[in-house]
């Protein structure tokens, strides 16, 4: 089975990067997606990957071997809702696309899974800047 991922959160942490190690300083759903892509290099050898990001893997991702790729589609405004468009999953010839957050490209004919890894944006819309609302609505 040919899987492609979104690995945006991994790469593109919403906290900066830390100044000595030069990694991202990931929390909530971007260490989530970091966690999600060790284990599942680990776990799976049968399958073939393609990690699908806004720019270079970070030196402590799962390093490329057969059956684990990275693709990078430069980074834009609203990536993976428009980067990672319907032509760009098609030729990819993918099977299933998976993106552990709330964002999904919205037009594919790809088939696709989504993690939801928090709502409290519906339930407490104050605590949220307009912009993130308007993408998690």
């Amino acid at each position: 089975m040919r899987i492609g991922i979104n690995g945006f959160e991994a790469v593109i942490p919403r906290f900066g990067f830390d100044k000595d190690t030069g990694l991202p300083n990931r929390v909530g759903s971007s260490e989530v997606c970091y966690q999600l892509l060790i284990e599942i290099e680990k776990l799976d050898q049968k399958n073939e990957y393609i990690i699908f990001l806004p720019v270079d893997p970070t030196n402590d991702m799962p390093k490329e071997r057969v059956g684990w790729h990275y693709e990078i589609i430069p980074n834009k405004k609203l990536w993976t809702i428009f980067g990672l468009n319907n032509g760009v999953l098609k030729k990819a010839d993918l099977n299933v696309f998976f993106s552990p957050t709330h964002y999904s490209p919205i037009f594919t004919s790809v088939p696709e899974v989504i993690s939801i890894l928090d709502v409290s944006y519906k339930y407490f819309p104050e605590l949220f800047k307009k912009q993130d609302l308007i993408k998690l609505s």
